[in-house]
């Protein structure tokens, strides 16, 4: 809708020196409140990043394990952009939602395995160690959840109709945002 009113407003501005007896003005546009809907969702989205972050320091107690969680969340809906470009989306207010949406999914994946792996710290085990063994203990309990989330939300988007053609892009959002959160938390 972006493309098509900037197309509409600059071929209307080569048009007005050709009729200057005429004001050429558009009637009706979405174009506003479309603006204004994708700046208000990335002002939430933002703010759900930073709420996210600065709830999990003072559980996590250590500086280290906090920081490690927080950067499970862009490096997640980083790569969950990638595909969001892949497929040919744009960043609009359905995957932009979907991201919003994904930000808990994301952190809590690896917030379960860093605990972990504090566990571990705690108990004396080398980081090596610790990093080994929490991973393997949380591994089954973190794919099943991530698994779970994708089965519920992939569905969406095989919709069928237009209706479908919207929530395409939703569904394949966060699946890739949480699959790929599965991965970060596994590793990183």
């Amino acid at each position: 809708t972006l493309d098509v009113v900037a197309q509409v407003e600059k071929t209307l501005q080569g048009l007005q020196p050709q009729l200057p007896d005429v004001k050429l003005t558009l009637a009706e546009t979405q174009a506003d409140y479309i603006k204004e809907t994708i700046q208000s969702t990335v002002y939430e989205f933002i703010a759900a990043l930073i709420l996210a972050i600065l709830v999990i320091f003072p559980f996590l107690k250590r500086i280290s394990a906090a920081l490690i969680s927080a950067l499970a969340i862009p490096l997640s809906l980083l790569g969950a952009c990638i595909v969001i470009a892949i497929n040919g989306y744009n960043l609009n207010v359905i995957t932009l939602l979907a991201l919003t949406l994904v930000i808990g999914i994301v952190i809590d994946n690896a917030i379960v395995d860093v605990e972990n792996i504090a566990r571990h710290l705690d108990q004396g085990e080398s980081p090596q160690e610790a990093a080994l063994n929490g991973t393997n203990e949380t591994w089954l309990a973190v794919a099943t959840s991530t698994l779970t989330n994708v089965a519920v939300f992939i569905p969406v988007s095989f919709m069928p109709g237009e209706i479908g053609e919207f929530f395409k892009p939703f569904g394949i959002t966060i699946a890739a945002a949480v699959l790929l959160s599965l991965l970060v938390a596994g590793t990183l």
